[in-house]
């Protein structure tokens, strides 16, 4: 209710001062790049702690993957496949690799 209230209002007015056009939504908003390199800067100077990193290994195990365990129908790509612009693009961001593999023991040789 309280949203819908502070909407109308921003719809009415429409203040200049207000960043955000749609309450309770950072979307379409996009930070200036002198803000993003402060933010960058202040995120890299702050050390992790030892605990602080034992719950980012966690958070980023496979256990925790919405696709962990999830085969055959289960998976959300299951029946699916990638067209050959897609894997073009997928090959070029593997640095290295010389192979890229199309279907089950088929392979495309990359020449770069």
């Amino acid at each position: 209710m309280i949203l819908e209230r502070e909407q109308s209002y921003l719809d009415k007015f429409g203040p200049e001062y207000n960043i955000l056009k749609v309450t309770s939504s950072s979307l379409g908003f996009k930070h200036s790049e002198d803000l993003l390199v402060i933010m960058s800067i202040a995120k890299k100077s702050k050390p992790l702690t030892d605990e602080h990193k034992i719950n980012i290994n966690i958070a980023n195990s496979e256990e925790n993957c919405y696709l962990y365990g999830k085969t055959g129908e289960d998976h959300p790509r299951f029946g699916k496949t990638h067209s050959l612009e897609t894997l073009k693009k997928m090959s070029l961001t593997q640095i290295g690799e010389k192979f890229l593999r199309v279907k089950k023991n088929f392979y495309i040789i990359l020449i770069l």
